[in-house]
């Protein structure tokens, strides 16, 4: 199928010009082949841009330690689809919160993952530090305060390291609040008003994962109900039950995997009637 084979060359070719993998762009193209050429069906797990959502009546240390765990910078140097990287914190304890979390990461030790005592390595490839630091710089020029990080650590001329870089005093329409770095940054926003967190953090096009720290159960329930996302955990950073599905809403993907709905997906099913 002469479509089908020009379709597989434009997402190839997608990739070379830049699409993000993962991204909704370049599923679009994957997609469009597999239909072209099998008219099969797949499942697509894609990007998020997650919130995470810390209420006033957290433990601060708790709160920014969960932060900094669920952004994964220690595993994968942020560069994870699940990461939350807007992070929406009640004014009251917004500052408290940001003054923890960058003391947290400015004592990461950053260098080569295989040597002993290192906790976060280098981002994947050089055309992706490039598009990390890109992000930085614009968070700069957009008015965001760059509290800690975002640079090439000292101790390491070579290689493609790049500190933790923590925005506070992010806004909605930030480039960097509005689409997906998948690296070492996280956006930190302030809230009173639940309505208006809600609208904010649902604004967006993606909805793969949301976290929700809050003592008050009847606020985190009215969240997890209106936040438009696929896999939510509350009170807890990260780890996924074994059989629970996993997937995003509205550009963040279709089906879901690690579950009997993803092998559901790969199954077709046969009727027959006999008389």
């Amino acid at each position: 199928n002469t479509d089908a084979l020009d379709a597989v060359g434009n997402t190839t070719k997608a990739v070379t010009k830049g699409y993000a993998i993962g991204s909704a762009a370049l599923a679009a193209l994957v997609l469009f082949a597999d239909f072209a050429e099998r008219l099969k069906l797949v499942t697509l797990e894609l990007g998020g841009k997650n919130p995470m959502i810390i209420g006033a009546d957290v433990d601060v240390d708790e709160a920014a330690q969960a932060a900094v765990t669920a952004m994964n910078f220690q595993r994968a140097q942020g560069q994870s689809c699940g990461s939350p990287s807007r992070i929406f914190v009640h004014e009251s304890i917004r500052q408290q919160f940001v003054e923890r979390v960058a003391a947290i990461v400015a004592d990461m030790r950053i260098g080569d993952p295989t040597r002993t005592g290192i906790q976060m390595g280098p981002l994947a490839f050089e055309q992706h530090y490039h598009r990390v630091n890109h992000y930085i710089r614009q968070g700069i020029e957009e008015g965001a305060r760059l509290v800690t990080g975002g640079e090439r650590p000292a101790d390491q001329p070579t290689g493609y390291f790049v500190t933790p870089a923590i925005f506070d005093q992010v806004t909605p329409d930030m480039v960097i609040a509005r689409e997906e770095i998948f690296g070492p940054v996280m956006c930190v926003f302030g809230w009173t008003d639940p309505d208006e967190l809600i609208e904010t953090v649902n604004a967006l096009d993606v909805g793969l994962t949301a976290y929700i720290f809050t003592r008050d159960l009847p606020l985190a329930m009215r969240f997890v109900r209106s936040i438009e996302s696929g896999y939510i955990w509350v009170n807890k950073a990260s780890g996924r039950p074994l059989g629970l599905p996993f997937g995003g809403y509205k550009q963040s993907g279709i089906g879901a995997e690690n579950s009997l709905d993803e092998l559901l997906s790969f199954t077709r099913t046969k009727s027959v009637v006999l008389s």
